[in-house]
């Protein structure tokens, strides 16, 4: 299998690598496993919840429960099992999108914001934390401190 150098390419790498770590963590006696297929979410968010890859990942952990079932089931502990499935949240298709990092630049903040997390020593004054397609929390800061409530008024 090629991988592409991009960051679906990896993905596709690292989802291979935690398959195989995920079986072989299935040979040892193990009170619990936890496995994140990181796969599903970056494809759905970087091409659409109903493309051919996203459609493709459904079917390889339909295919990776059914082996883990059987390793299971020859070890006498698949009775003693409980598979857990979930997910941190739906998708849809998204055709248009409200950037709140930009719009927050554009009107004077300087936005804390995934991926720019790592620029800490930038003195921010806004902070977007969004979660999914559909909801985000903003907090802005008053005046020099973040330890004060910034109320609707004091918002310029």
């Amino acid at each position: 299998m090629a991988f592409a150098k991009t960051k679906i390419g990896w993905m596709d790498l690292l989802e291979k690598y935690a398959r195989e770590e995920f079986l072989k963590a299935l040979e040892e006696p193990s009170d619990f496993i936890f496995y994140a297929i990181h796969t599903l979410d970056e494809y759905s968010h970087n091409e659409s919840p109903t493309s051919e890859r996203v459609i493709n990942c459904y079917l390889k952990l339909d295919e990776l429960i059914g082996i883990a079932a059987e390793k299971l089931k020859v070890k006498g502990a698949l009775e003693k099992t409980l598979f857990l499935i979930v997910s941190d949240h739906g998708h849809s298709p998204t055709h248009t999108n409200f950037d709140i990092d930009r719009f927050l630049e554009n009107n004077g903040y300087s936005a804390f914001y995934y991926p720019k997390l790592y620029k800490a020593y930038i003195p921010f004054n806004a902070s977007a934390m969004v979660s999914g397609n559909s909801m985000a929390h903003i907090y802005l800061k008053n005046g020099i401190s973040w330890k004060e409530p910034c109320f609707e008024e004091s918002i310029q």
